[in-house]
């Protein structure tokens, strides 16, 4: 009918507005990896002009060897089987930089239930991740100290439990 259609060209001018406007990097391919669309922010980070067409592009290309085994090996078992698989993993920029990304993959299925093609959206998250792995190495520095000195430090929780002990105060106490 022609309301429902008119209702589901709406909708997908709307979707096309989210995507096109949206800092995420959106990706369509078909089930050999080859892209079909590529909203502006990937485009941007890949090098690739606005305009210019995307068919001869391979999802491959801007994924490291480590996330294009990891494709192979988990995400696409993982998407045959839930039809979806949500993780973080690395791309790749148009100057061959990695970037950390937060990453959907969706199938989609044809009448049969073979997959016909792949949706991608990734966040870019290198920000976090540079974040979290300061955190980690200041707590690593933090323990070492701890651990070398001569003084008994402990750390107790809001319930009184110990969180940590250094190996002074095990030795006072005698018990690891």
């Amino acid at each position: 009918d022609v309301t429902e259609r008119n209702n589901q060209e709406k909708a997908l001018r709307v979707l096309t507005t989210i995507f096109e406007a949206t800092p995420d990097y959106v990706v369509q391919m078909d089930r050999r990896g080859l892209i079909t669309y590529a909203n502006p922010a990937i485009r941007g980070l890949a090098g690739v002009a606005p305009g210019a067409p995307v068919e001869h592009l391979n999802f491959a290309g801007f994924s490291t060897e480590q996330t294009n085994a990891r494709f192979a090996e988990e995400i696409l078992p993982a998407v045959n089987e839930r039809g979806a698989w949500l993780g973080e993993t690395v791309i790749l920029d148009g100057q061959g930089r990695e970037v950390a990304v937060n990453h959907l993959v969706i199938a989609h299925r044809n009448a049969e239930g073979q997959i016909e093609r792949f949706s991608a959206v990734m966040r870019n998250i290198s920000e976090e991740i540079a974040v979290r792995h300061e955190a980690e190495r200041s707590a690593a520095a933090m323990r070492a100290v701890a651990e070398l000195s001569p003084s008994i430090l402990s750390v107790l929780d809001a319930e009184l439990r110990y969180r940590f002990v250094n190996t002074a105060f095990e030795q006072r106490v005698g018990r690891k």
